[in-house]
């Protein structure tokens, strides 16, 4: 275990974690985040050929194709388009609490902007560079990019794992409640 920088100090006192639980979890945030591109740009693409699918059925309508998909498609046409559709809300949703918490990380007062933009060139945006060009880019050297890329990774990882159990709670508590409704119908 390397030197850590005082941004990891703080973020690791604020959290009240200990030097072994922090390379953990930044080495799980990173294995999270190495996926994120890949997911987004396959949703974005499965999101832009289940359109072209479902206006390409009938004309250029999207009414009248989802009128033909829930009145007069075959079962197993329309069960493959709402999984395709299900999955692809789930994908969005999942994208949507990764971008919440990247911005959560640009509003951190000490950093925020540069450890934002170290995450997104690192592992949102469309280009995939590597990590000295990044650097670079930055007009950072590499030592300076590599410890201020550890504790945004740090700070991401809080900032997701807030985000996930604000937002799973009420999720949670209404599939509950949906699941008592339909067992007691």
């Amino acid at each position: 275990m390397g030197r850590k920088s005082a941004a990891i100090k703080n973020i690791m006192n604020m959290y009240t974690i200990t030097e072994k639980e922090s390379d953990e979890i930044i080495k799980r945030t990173k294995t999270v985040l190495k996926i994120v591109r890949s997911v987004y740009w396959a949703t974005k693409n499965k999101a832009e050929n289940l359109k072209s699918d479902a206006t390409g059925m009938l004309s250029h309508n999207l009414d009248s194709c989802l009128f033909y998909l829930s009145d007069f498609a075959p079962i197993k046409e329309q069960q493959d388009f709402e999984a395709n559709v299900f999955d692809l809300f789930q994908n969005k949703w999942m994208i949507q609490l990764l971008e919440k918490a990247l911005q959560n990380v640009k509003s951190y007062p000490e950093l925020g902007e540069l450890y934002h933009s170290i995450l997104y060139k690192s592992y949102f945006d469309a280009t995939n560079l590597q990590q000295d060009k990044i650097a670079v880019e930055l007009h950072m050297d590499a030592s300076y990019y590599y410890a201020r890329k550890k504790e945004a990774v740090l700070l991401f990882a809080f900032s997701f794992a807030g985000i996930i159990t604000t937002e799973l709670k009420p999720r949670k508590a209404r599939n509950q409640r949906n699941n008592k409704k339909n067992h007691n119908q």
